[in-house]
């Protein structure tokens, strides 16, 4: 497929227009109000049309930056080809848009042949270019990610937009860095890797450092990574890390995603912040007291929908009938908390399709502690039982 059409709803007259035009020229399409069916599960049909065109087109005008999902879609794309066709650039675009502001088109004058056929020229010259592919780039990240995310895409598009905003502190310099903050089991590591797995597109590089495990022994794993010759495997581990630093806060170096997982406090990283205006730095850690233009992405337990939604796909049981309610009286008594939700899921997926919910509640009443005791991989591996988290997080929650 080639092209994606982003638009909020009360633009769709605008959208119409456009999809009209591009078929006429023979481009292929995805636009929801034809592909979409009654009943289909339209956000994840709509992600991943997003995710197979070669080119999102978003339909700029003061409605689309106020819609979240519009700007979730657009931020993973391959290509992004902005038309803009009613505002001013600055009132309609967000940070992430602001790389591809140069090849934005302005669509206010539909009857402009020439801007038209400049926007065919330009899809045509991206077509025909090779498609992006992971093999491109240099992605090392320890986690596979997770088939159950839901929830959190409006974090996701808070994370993307932030990262993309220039700081102004003397700390930061040019570096970009975010700290995800919350309690332990609310799903730091989960955000942090479906972050790199949604907008991979936008490095050339994304390297993922567990702190618990070592920030110095991380940056010489990215040294060898990127200085593979054998002449530089001698080196020993604090020159190699103490280059990796150097080369990302070096100007020129491609664009790169470095996540630093797990970390203590702002003390322990700090000399391992990348200056750079090419890297940006994701953190998660339960430390909370970030300053000096850190910025801070606060993540709390699901809502209830989404914490019904995880429930009922992790262990597939989305379609057994009657489910729903006794889901949602499990998310209720484990108090949305993403860690205890998975390990329930998971729990209940492991059983034969006559036990749902409301038996593992029932069980749950009597068998809470070994319930939550035992260990049942979730999509980042957390290393801590349910149970443990469950003590230390569930009390201090408000």
């Amino acid at each position: 497929m080639d092209l994606f059409l982003s638009y909020a709803s009360p633009d769709r007259a605008h959208a119409v227009a456009i999809h009209a035009r591009l078929t006429a020229e023979g481009f292929s399409v995805w636009f929801d109000k034809r592909e979409l069916n009654w009943g289909d599960h339209w956000h994840q049909e709509i992600e991943q049309a997003c995710e197979a065109a070669r080119i999102v087109l978003p339909v700029l005008t003061p409605n689309w930056r106020k819609s979240e999902w519009t700007r979730y879609e657009t931020y993973g794309a391959e290509t992004i080809l902005p038309l803009l066709v009613a505002g001013r650039w600055q009132d309609v675009s967000t940070p992430p848009l602001t790389r591809v502001q140069t090849d934005a088109l302005s669509l206010n004058d539909v009857n402009d042949e020439a801007v038209w056929q400049r926007l065919f020229a330009a899809i045509r010259a991206k077509v025909a270019q090779p498609a992006a592919t992971r093999q491109d780039r240099i992605i090392d990240i320890s986690h596979n990610p997770t088939p159950h995310f839901v929830g959190r895409e409006a974090k996701l598009t808070e994370l993307h937009e932030k990262l993309f905003t220039s700081p102004t502190t003397a700390l930061t310099q040019q570096g970009h860095i975010q700290a995800v903050t919350a309690l332990g089991g609310v799903g730091k590591t989960t955000l942090a890797r479906h972050y790199a797995e949604k907008f991979w597109r936008a490095y050339r590089e994304i390297f993922w450092i567990d702190c618990v495990a070592g920030i110095e022994t991380g940056f010489a794993r990215i040294h060898d990574r990127l200085r593979p010759d054998s002449a530089f495997a001698a080196l020993p581990e604090p020159a190699k890390a103490l280059w990796t630093l150097a080369e990302l806060s070096r100007r020129g170096h491609p664009d790169t995603l470095i996540i630093l997982d797990n970390a203590g406090d702002q003390d322990s990283i700090l000399r391992w912040l990348p200056a750079s205006g090419a890297c940006h730095t994701l953190i998660t850690s339960r430390f909370t007291a970030w300053t000096g233009g850190i910025g801070v992405c606060e993540v709390w337990v699901l809502e209830p929908g989404p914490a019904r939604e995880l429930l009922l796909k992790r262990s597939d049981r989305a379609d057994v009938p009657g489910e729903a309610e006794p889901a949602d009286a499990v998310a209720q008594k484990l108090e949305y908390l993403p860690l205890a939700l998975e390990q329930a899921a998971a729990y209940v997926a492991e059983q034969p399709q006559g036990f749902g919910f409301a038996k593992y509640l029932e069980l749950y009443r009597t068998n809470e502690r070994e319930l939550l005791s035992s260990h049942t991989p979730g999509a980042t591996d957390y290393p801590a039982s349910v149970y443990l988290t469950w003590r230390t997080t569930i009390d201090r929650l408000p």
